[in-house]
């Protein structure tokens, strides 16, 4: 559903050299982080011994302050595998990458009632859990639903008269993600139809791997043109049936369903407008994405003269764009004359000042082949001197 940029096959800002691809497996990436205790009655973490749940986190840095890395559907945290080497080390960028329950390596209950209030749930219980004072959203995919619920909750406690509660939000990335009800385009033979299953033939999706890789909408994924191989599909594969996860694929589907049901209650215009004096919003997104790439539109038309700055990408590959904005960042011209690094530093860091700074020079000029979900493939090349400062109005 969701589409990343490889981009760089030289050296990373993380750390060195970019990581092997052994490095950047599914088994290596959930061998870096850890298995919490979770008890969804109480929304809490919990000792491990008492957990009815055990959930993945990956945690790199500073606990306080974190960009919180929020998962797409339906590869989970594994879908920023090979865009962290991309991005400041823990040091300049702390950083928390978790699986909602039924996704990644946390526990995958079927009589579980999978929904984005949930994932929301989950997501408060971590920051209360380890003392998250302040944090940047950075959300993919269906994440961008679990964000309109966060927000939407903080207004509601004000409204109540009440403390908004959690962390203090820096800003908000949201990538190729739902923003509006009637912007959803997943064709009928992917979510519409999943979602659709009953329970009792939720438990074979995609079972054997035969099977998984010919479902139609698997290869809808990767780019067009992309020529994904056996190889890339067994990496998605083997991140999404760990702990006998497979049926997630049915058993969340129903995330647009659940959206266009609270469509008054989560919607992004509103949202938007009640926090843009607050923190800063950016959207990006693809017209090659076949599952949301009428969302950009929309969100132009409807609030690009209210000032939400919206970013296209080519290829339908969006999240590791991320790491090529903070790649870039490292060249000498981009340090000291492009102002968008000091905008990315604000949304990484406390107590910068986002408003003081514009992100109307900033421009990215790349020469990249889009690949599929997490980055699966081989990495590509940027050519020498593609991160240059160029006078370019975004969409304001």
């Amino acid at each position: 559903m969701h589409d990343l940029l490889e981009t760089v096959a030289g050296a990373g800002v993380d750390g060195g050299q970019t990581p092997p691809a052994e490095a950047r497996s599914a088994q290596a990436w959930f061998a870096a982080g850890e298995r919490i205790g979770y008890a969804p009655r109480s929304r809490a973490l919990v000792a491990s011994e008492d957990a009815s749940l055990r959930v993945f986190l990956r945690r790199e840095g500073d606990p306080a302050h974190p960009v919180s890395f929020l998962p797409g559907f339906p590869d989970g945290s594994f879908g920023w595998a090979k865009v962290r080497s991309y991005l400041p080390n823990a040091t300049e960028m702390p950083k928390l990458f978790l699986d909602y329950v039924g996704m990644g390596d946390s526990d995958k209950p079927k009589d579980y009632d999978y929904s984005t209030a949930e994932r929301a749930d989950l997501v408060e219980a971590i920051w209360s859990g380890l003392g998250v004072h302040s944090t940047t959203l950075v959300a993919f995919d269906f994440s961008s639903l679990v964000v309109l619920e966060l927000l939407r909750r903080r207004l509601e406690h004000s409204e109540r008269g009440e403390p908004a509660g959690g962390p203090d939000i820096r800003g908000v990335f949201i990538f190729n993600g739902g923003l509006f009800t009637d912007g959803h385009t997943h064709p009928w033979y992917t979510t519409p139809m999943l979602r659709r299953l009953p329970n009792r033939a939720r438990r074979g999706v995609g079972r054997p791997f035969a099977l998984f890789k010919r479902m139609p909408g698997v290869r809808k994924m990767w780019s067009r043109g992309y020529d994904v191989t056996d190889a890339e599909i067994r990496e998605l594969y083997s991140a999404m049936d760990r702990h006998d996860g497979l049926f997630y694929l049915a058993a969340a589907a129903g995330f647009v369903a659940d959206h266009k049901a609270q469509g008054d209650r989560l919607d992004f215009g509103h949202i938007y407008k009640a926090y843009r004096d607050q923190f800063p919003f950016l959207v990006g997104g693809s017209d090659e994405d076949p599952f949301e790439h009428r969302q950009v539109d929309l969100a132009l038309e409807r609030l690009g003269k209210f000032g939400l700055r919206i970013e296209r990408l080519p290829g339908g590959l969006v999240s590791e764009s991320i790491g090529l904005f903070w790649r870039c960042r490292q060249a000498r011209e981009f340090r000291t004359r492009n102002p968008f690094r000091a905008a990315l530093f604000a949304w990484s860091r406390p107590g910068s000042q986002f408003h003081a700074v514009s992100l109307t020079e900033f421009n990215v000029s790349v020469t990249v082949r889009p690949i599929g979900p997490a980055g699966f493939g081989e990495p590509r090349q940027i050519q020498d001197g593609s991160c240059s400062p160029h006078s370019h109005q975004l969409h304001e």
